[in-house]
């Protein structure tokens, strides 16, 4: 079992704006002989000779080459692929992945951003015809950035007009940049201990931001809240759940639910909220009475259409499946559904909501990737 290290509260910011055996060499050995012979005078021939062998032998198992797809992940019944692509890059370089879904233009363009470790960002296009040389860059560091000794969240989250990604201090600080991808400009808001974030819903951009506070409205003691703000700079605070001091992890949502974890119980544990329900929230959301679903590991967590999409296993290196949790009611989960079973050779490094399922990043061990968008079958029939 695994405990999250990040005190849960989440923020609701609105815009009105991834043996061989030892090979040793025997020493070389030398031999020689010597005869003489002497009549007052001595005189000597010696002869030397060194020969030296030296044999070894290693032998190890490595990853098997696999599909050219999803490699040595395995696809269950009723899930397919839609499509995929050739990664840009190993997705192990990437610290998060995003979807941007964008219907303001009539139809639908899912563009695709990568963040970095410096804070910089870049998108290779929309999917799924998407660039593999020459991304668009973005540079979402602040002045209060340092490199060296700051922790940048494992999060992007982008909306249709803004990109938000955040880094932690050694000493639980932290901040979060707002970026408008429509005029290059950036709003940095204090965010102590920001672990995750999430867009909201599809209309005017609006994003869950999981930490200690945002902007001058804060908890110190981490108690669990939602922080609502009508623009980036003002900031007001909701409570939510009433988990108290639960350590949390994942915030997940789209426009009608929305997915919070906690650790609680010695357990990593989801709670589910009715998007209405946070998207109309003056000053106070209900308690939940139940977790929607409990998960022994997880490390990323999306929606899938309605439902929860989690990455399960024991570890990051270590993962087991990729699961999929339907949505009975909003506090009730059906029997988890396995997507994709995976293993050492081929992990899941990051995914995202994308149309009727989601993307994943998929990191073979040879450091190449494939971006692989997966739906369940005969989905609508």
């Amino acid at each position: 079992m695994r405990r999250i290290f990040a005190l849960l509260s989440l923020s609701l910011v609105v815009d009105t704006l991834g043996g061989g055996a030892c090979v040793c060499e025997e020493p070389n050995v030398a031999s020689g002989e010597g005869e003489g012979e002497g009549e007052g005078e001595g005189e000597g021939e010696g002869e030397g000779e060194g020969e030296g062998e030296g044999e070894g032998e290693g032998e190890g198992e490595g990853c098997p080459a696999g599909d050219p797809v999803l490699g040595t992940a395995v696809l269950s019944d009723g899930f397919v692929v839609v499509d995929d692509v050739d990664s840009p890059e190993d997705p192990d370089n990437w610290l998060a992945m995003a979807v941007r879904r964008d219907e303001s233009k009539g139809g639908v363009s899912n563009a695709v951003f990568v963040l970095h470790g410096d804070m910089s960002a870049e998108t290779y296009g929309a999917w799924p015809n998407l660039a593999q040389t020459d991304a668009i860059p973005f540079d979402l560091t602040s002045d209060t950035f340092d490199i060296d000794a700051d922790f940048p969240s494992a999060f992007l989250v982008a909306g249709e007009q803004h990109l938000v990604a955040g880094f932690t201090t050694p000493a639980f600080g932290g901040e979060i940049t707002v970026f408008s991808t429509l005029d290059n400009s950036a709003i940095f808001l204090d965010a102590p201990g920001n672990f995750s974030a999430t867009r909201f819903d599809y209309g005017p951009d609006r994003f869950l931001v999981n930490s200690l506070g945002l902007g001058t409205v804060g908890d110190a003691n981490g108690s669990a809240r939602l922080l609502g703000v009508d623009d980036f700079t003002t900031p007001e605070a909701i409570d939510i759940l009433g988990l108290g001091d639960a350590f949390g992890s994942y915030v997940t949502a789209n426009q009608n639910v929305v997915y919070v974890a906690g650790f609680l119980e010695g357990t990593n544990r989801f709670f589910a909220l009715s998007g209405t329900d946070v998207g109309e929230a003056a000053t106070t959301l209900p308690t939940l009475p139940t977790a929607f679903v409990d998960v022994d590991f997880t490390f990323a967590a999306s929606t899938f259409v309605d439902d929860l999409a989690v990455v399960e296993g024991d570890s990051f290196i270590n993962q087991t499946a990729l699961l999929v949790y339907p949505r009975v009611d909003v506090a009730t989960a059906g029997e988890a559904q396995t997507v994709l079973t995976v293993d050492g050779c081929t992990r899941i490094a990051h995914m995202a909501a994308l149309d009727n399922g989601v993307l994943v990043a998929l990191a073979n061990d040879d450091g190449t990737g494939r971006l692989v968008h997966i739906e369940r079958e005969n989905l609508g029939n």
